[in-house]
């Protein structure tokens, strides 16, 4: 059976609208990601499927958490402001410093894994393995986050 010119040109126009729709349906729905989470806190709570009352035992680990963290990072922070200014003025014990500073993040990294370990007693039987499948992403998590001099 001959097909005639505009039965031809309509098949191809529906094929073509069809195709374009499935692109653009294709292109909306790829895109659609979830919002990012702010921060580790959100992470973490996701991750490990806490329930309320975990999230709010959660939250006063994170407070005590901070307090500590800040009060170390403040005294890192002045030991390497003592220790660069020895550049200036040589008189200043480098060797001392660094042994202060050395043992400061000994400290700091005693807190996070307290911390983490802290976290890991708020699970329940069922979430451990959550927990053991986000331990190996904790270091790229908190990477970075302390306050204090920035590479120049």
């Amino acid at each position: 059976l001959p097909m005639n010119k505009n039965k031809l040109i309509s098949i191809i126009a529906i094929c073509l609208l069809i195709s374009n729709l499935a692109l653009v349906a294709f292109i909306l729905l790829s895109n659609h990601r979830p919002p990012p989470l702010d921060g580790p806190r959100e992470l973490i709570i996701e991750r490990l499927h806490f329930d309320a009352d975990q999230i709010k035992e959660y939250d006063k680990l994170i407070e005590n958490h901070r307090a500590s963290m800040i009060s170390k990072n403040e005294k890192m922070g002045q030991l390497k402001n003592q220790l660069y200014s020895g550049i200036l003025q040589p008189s200043t014990s480098s060797d001392s410093l660094k042994s202060e500073i050395g043992k400061l993040q000994v400290e700091i990294e005693g807190i996070q894994l307290k911390h983490f370990e802290d976290i890991n007693k708020l699970c329940r039987a069922e979430q451990k393995t959550y927990f053991n499948n986000l331990v190996g992403e904790l270091a790229r998590l908190f990477n970075g986050r302390q306050r204090g001099p920035r590479p120049l």
